[in-house]
């Protein structure tokens, strides 16, 4: 998970939000997107590495999870 940690930026988000730096809003939006592309990431990393029929299932479920993510972007995004 090294390779395409949300950790940090995630952090990094919350805290300019905190200090008054980023709103709330953005600073969620920004969250939302950067869990939706770490998910694409190893979905990536998935299926280099892996061959076999479990890998592509589970690169199957995190695509739904990326794309459950992108709906709830664009709510976030309209409903703001």
């Amino acid at each position: 998970a090294a390779l395409v940690g949300a950790d940090a930026p995630s952090l990094s988000l919350a805290r300019l939000a905190q200090d008054g730096q980023l709103s709330m809003e953005t600073a969620t939006l920004a969250i939302v997107v950067v869990a939706i592309f770490t998910t694409l990431g190893k979905v990536g990393i998935l299926l280099v590495v892996g061959r076999s029929p479990f890998a592509r299932r589970v690169a199957a479920t995190l695509m739904t999870v990326a794309a459950t993510g992108a709906a709830a972007l664009l709510l976030l995004h309209r409903a703001g």
